[in-house]
C-alpha cells in the first residue's frame, strides 16, 4: 500500500488567525465553526504550502443541502490540480479530474458510489509518484495510473458549488496530510 503517514501535517481548524495563514482563498467565504470549516457560498481555499510530493491527504467532509463535495490536490497552480468530486444522489459517483480548480477540464476516471447529503464521509487521498489511491470511509473506490504528465507535487483545497438554497453549505473537519 501506497497509504503515506510520516511527517503527517495536521491542518486545526480550532484557530481562526492560524488558519488563515495556512490557506490562500476567495475574500472570505467561510468560517470556522465547532473547529469545522464550514462554506456557506461558492467558494475554495488552497494550501499556502504546495511543496508536498508523495502524500496522503485524509479529511472529513458533508454538505447540506447540497450535491458536490470537492477536494483538490497536487494543487501547483489555477491549471494544473487533480480534484474529486464526491457527488451525492441522484447522481451518485466519484469523479478524479486534472486542470483547472476553477472549472472540470479533464475528467480521468468516474465510478458509481452511493453517498448521501447530511452524512460525513472520511475520504483519503493518496498520491505516489503517478498512482492514485482513493478511499471513503476506509474502502478503496478508486485507483488511477496517470501515464500522461501526472503532477507529482502541490498542495491541496477544499471548494463549495452550492445550490441558491440558503440552508446549504459544506463541512470540512480533521484535514490531515
Amino acid at each position: 500500500s501506497n497509504r503515506i503517514l510520516r511527517n503527517a501535517k495536521i491542518i486545526d481548524f480550532s484557530d481562526v488567525e492560524k488558519t488563515k495563514t495556512q490557506w490562500s482563498n476567495d475574500p472570505l467565504v467561510w468560517e470556522i465553526v465547532d473547529e469545522r470549516v464550514r462554506f456557506t457560498q461558492n467558494s475554495q481555499a488552497f494550501s499556502v504550502d504546495k511543496s508536498w510530493s508523495n502524500y496522503t491527504l485524509k479529511l472529513d467532509m458533508m454538505c447540506i443541502s447540497a450535491i458536490d463535495k470537492i477536494v483538490f490536490f497536487r494543487v501547483l497552480s489555477e491549471d494544473q490540480a487533480y480534484y474529486i468530486f464526491l457527488r451525492s444522489g441522484p447522481i451518485n459517483d466519484l469523479v478524479l479530474g486534472k486542470g483547472f480548480t476553477v472549472m472540470p477540464d479533464e475528467i480521468l476516471k468516474r465510478v458509481a458510489i452511493t453517498n448521501f447529503t447530511d452524512t460525513w464521509y472520511a475520504v483519503e487521498i493518496s498520491v505516489y509518484d503517478n498512482v492514485i489511491n482513493i478511499y471513503i470511509d476506509d474502502v478503496l473506490v478508486m485507483n488511477y495510473v496517470d501515464e500522461n504528465q501526472p503532477y507529482l507535487s502541490g498542495g491541496i483545497g477544499l471548494m463549495s458549488m452550492l445550490p441558491a438554497d440558503p440552508a446549504s453549505a459544506a463541512y470540512y473537519d480533521n484535514v490531515l496530510v
